[in-house]
């Protein structure tokens, strides 16, 4: 099958130093934590800002042991549990900050293929073909079936192309582009015909 892969450049510069835990924001590193006053404090701070019960109660747990080793003076081991606990609130702040960006990515998608009153014919309809494929996408659900997982992602990628092209053969001016523009509708329909019947086969 021959692919056509659409390039969706978008440029994110996004400040999410806030999200990030307090003792995470220190000089020091966590590897380099010593069990004192000063990170404990740091890390129960930055405990009480967790808004998951769940998995606050989890930390809290963590931080307890490491309170009860600091008062029987045992500092490696109140270290390692207290780097434990520090590990598991940074561990659930990048997963926050990993959705922050995506959904802050998928909105700037968006909003880059918005229609707009200066567009020129052509790329009123490259905006619409994007969008469209964007909406066809299946939200990035992956089965573990690698057979599945090709035919169902590689559907609007596929649709797109012929979407694209046929933006071109009405607008563009290049004999050679509109060629290839047609050659790809004609060898794309083909393959998605191919792909809808294995999925529909497969109960899809």
């Amino acid at each position: 099958m021959r692919m056509i892969r659409p390039l969706i450049c978008v440029a994110l510069s996004t400040a999410l130093l806030g999200a990030v835990p307090a003792f995470a924001q220190t000089s020091g590193t966590m590897a380099g934590m010593t069990c004192s006053e000063a990170s404990m404090k740091a890390a129960n701070d930055s405990m009480m800002t967790m808004t998951d019960a769940g998995k606050k109660m989890a930390v809290m747990k963590e931080m307890d042991i490491a309170k009860d080793m600091m008062a029987k003076k045992d500092e490696k081991g109140c270290s390692a549990q207290l780097h434990k606990a520090m590990g598991m609130m940074t561990n659930m702040d990048m997963k926050r900050m990993d959705m922050k960006g995506m959904e802050m990515k998928s909105g700037m998608d968006m909003k880059m293929m918005a229609p707009d009153p200066s567009d020129s014919a052509s790329t009123k309809g490259y905006k619409a073909a994007m969008m469209k494929m964007m909406d066809g996408m299946p939200m990035m659900k992956f089965t573990g079936d690698a057979d599945l997982d090709f035919m169902i992602h590689m559907r609007p990628h596929h649709q797109l192309a012929v979407d694209m092209a046929k933006v071109d053969l009405a607008n563009g001016k290049d004999a050679e582009v509109k060629k290839l523009a047609q050659d790809i509708i004609t060898a794309q329909e083909k393959e998605i015909a191919v792909i809808d019947a294995w999925l529909k086969a497969k109960g899809r």
